[in-house]
């Protein structure tokens, strides 16, 4: 009798552990793939980053130093500059008004 009830007790626990186990391994190969998602997504943004600093580095004025340069050059590469930070300054207002008349809307 206790040969039986030790040998069902046994098998139980290994069985059990057996069905623990599988579910164990394919957590971890679960993880390691979302793992792998996730570093792709990282890397991705951090290329689409790389790629949008060297695209903003190239459209930005160069700022060397202007020692004997042409003054006419000088006036007209600052009215650019101004120029463009006119069109980024009332963009943000622009954004910004929007998104203060959506909390308008919200909070009345």
């Amino acid at each position: 009798m206790w040969f039986a009830l030790w040998t069902v007790l046994l098998i139980g626990s290994a069985v059990l552990l057996g069905v623990l186990g599988f579910r164990v391994f394919k957590s971890a190969i679960a993880l390691w793939i979302e793992g792998g998602d996730a570093m792709a997504t990282v890397f991705g943004a951090a290329d689409r980053r790389l790629r949008a600093a060297a695209r903003d580095a190239a459209e930005r004025p160069a700022v060397a130093p202007t020692i004997g340069a042409d003054p006419v050059e000088l006036r007209l590469t600052l009215t650019e500059v101004r120029a463009r930070g006119a069109e980024l300054r009332a963009g943000r207002q622009a954004r910004a008004r929007e998104l203060w008349d959506q909390w308008a809307r919200f909070n009345t």
